[in-house]
């Protein structure tokens, strides 16, 4: 079914640029984030492509592993940055 998206919710909650899609940590990212939490060796190099608030990406940084995250969404991009420092 189609997101519907209340501009009043919208205004009050993200910045004017975001895509409200890019902003959610779906539940293929918590899955992906728990697997990598239980099975990543910190030697591999992780690229998470379409990462959105790159909840996986920043589990396997705190694991140790170097990682790419990339999103065309540049407030997505923003997001991850701001939660890795």
């Amino acid at each position: 079914s189609p997101v519907i998206i209340d501009d009043d919710v919208r205004s009050s909650t993200l910045p004017p640029r975001a895509n409200f899609l890019a902003t959610q940590v779906w539940p293929s990212s918590r899955i992906a984030s728990t697997i990598i939490e239980q099975y990543l060796d910190p030697s591999w190099k992780v690229c998470e492509l379409g990462c959105g608030p790159g909840l996986p990406s920043l589990t396997a940084a705190m694991k140790g592993s170097e990682v790419i995250a990339t999103d065309l969404d540049e407030c997505a991009l923003e997001m991850v940055k701001a939660a890795a420092k």
